[in-house]
């Protein structure tokens, strides 16, 4: 985190994934939109391997900690037996909030719709006017955004 506050460094970290990650779509991906799933697949497994290998030389393999933004107490159930730390908390309802703004953004948004369509039909929804490439693009932003919140 580079000694930013956390949240400071997830939205950050949105930021640069999601550049990164509509690049990766340009450069890797988009030329091999026509190309047999094998090849979009191998080229999957390289991109993988070689951002693995990019992001161990800038900040090498050892496990760092992190500061927690969550001041709260454990959660103690069934007279202590079972604990949720605060952050296991904090995590979960982060992915129910991400989970129905994402459903939210699917289901009532124009550009939701479109990625519904292109993910169906790819000639058809070009025939009824969508912008494939657009749209796959910012389904590649999306997912690398939310990459970058997973961590």
């Amino acid at each position: 985190s580079f000694g930013l506050n956390p949240i400071v460094s997830v939205l950050l970290s949105m930021v640069v994934c999601t550049i990164l990650g509509v690049t990766m779509e340009r450069v890797a991906y988009r030329p091999l939109r026509e190309a047999p799933s094998l090849a979009v697949l191998i080229t999957a497994i390289g991109v993988s391997y070689l951002l693995q290998q990019v992001a161990q030389l800038l900040w090498t393999s050892n496990p760092k900690n992190f500061k927690s933004v969550v001041s709260l107490q454990p959660i103690k159930l069934f007279d202590g037996q079972l604990t949720i730390s605060a952050e296991t908390l904090v995590t979960i309802l982060a992915c129910i909030l991400i989970m129905v703004v994402l459903t939210l953004f699917i289901n009532h948004t124009s550009a939701g719709h479109a990625m519904l369509a292109v993910s169906e039909d790819r000639g058809a929804a070009q025939l009824m006017g969508i912008n494939v490439n657009a749209t796959i693009s910012l389904t590649f932003a999306i997912g690398s955004a939310l990459a970058a919140v997973a961590g």
